[in-house]
């Protein structure tokens, strides 16, 4: 009979081949540390050494989430079809996950797609890695909920005060800009006006078949994907059937965990 490690809850040892876990930021294997996260506390665990004190029978996983969610986009969800993949991950940060001729792509370092903190205000709010004008100072949820927050605290009006009880998050905030509040449309707007720069740059950089949006987008509806086509078009495209095919993400109920599972699945299956 298998030796059951942890009784609370109830885990047989030998039936696991693997633990991934998805963390905000960047992180570095050689330092076990997780940097440039917006979960701060990360920065000062050292959380695989941790980890393995406590989950001592299996091989543990650490990747960013957006380099995991881009590989379950392209090997589960989409099967595949593209060789070439971009998936935009807009939470609290905004980061990205990248493929490349049917390859994760992370750089030389374990740093790329690390595109919240392109500069695309030159004279924008200081930004958690230092800078200035960082798209997720503009363009991620917390600075949607915090630009919001300081627009009421100002006396703008916005009918949300009707409806919810502030302070308001960020679906409450889209719920008023799809009913055409003014402010929500004000602060979402510019929102993605900056998010679209941000976009242009990655487009002319990576070329991509296709951009998979996650996260804040999960909220809107097709009509956010027409309007990030729309301003797209300003873009310098050589050619109509250059521009990358831009899409919401998979609509699935716990995405992050089927994300960490595909990824810690298909590694078992190389080593097996």
């Amino acid at each position: 009979m298998s030796k059951l490690k942890n009784k609370e809850f109830d885990i047989n040892e030998e039936q696991i081949f693997g633990i991934g876990v998805s963390v905000p930021g960047i992180y570095k294997e050689y330092k076990d540390l997780v940097i440039n996260s917006t979960t701060h506390y990360l920065g000062s665990i050292n959380l695989k050494t941790e980890l393995n004190k406590i989950f001592n029978y299996a091989p543990i996983y650490i990747d960013n989430d957006a380099n995991l969610s881009v590989y379950y986009e392209w090997s589960h969800m989409l099967d595949k079809e593209y060789d070439n993949l971009i998936y935009i991950y807009v939470v609290d940060g905004i980061g990205s996950g990248i493929i490349v001729n049917n390859s994760l792509y992370t750089g030389s370092h374990g740093n790329a797609g690390e595109i919240g903190h392109m500069k695309v205000k030159s004279k924008g709010k200081k930004c958690i890695c230092g800078g200035q004008g960082c798209l997720e100072t503009i363009s991620s949820i917390k600075a949607i909920e915090d630009d919001f927050k300081k627009a009421v605290d100002n006396g703008e009006y916005t009918l949300l005060n009707d409806i919810f009880d502030s302070p308001f998050d960020y679906k409450e905030i889209i719920t008023g800009y799809l009913n055409n509040d003014k402010l929500c449309k004000k602060i979402i707007n510019r929102a993605i006006k900056y998010f679209v720069r941000g976009l242009s740059s990655i487009i002319n950089i990576f070329d991509p078949q296709i951009i998979v949006l996650g996260g804040l987008f999960d909220e809107f509806n097709e009509d956010m994907i027409k309007k990030i086509n729309n301003k797209l078009e300003n873009s310098y495209f050589p050619d109509e059937n250059d521009k990358p095919k831009i899409i919401n993400r998979g609509d699935q109920q716990n995405y992050q965990i089927s994300a960490v599972t595909s990824f810690i699945f298909d590694k078992w299956k190389a080593n097996f």
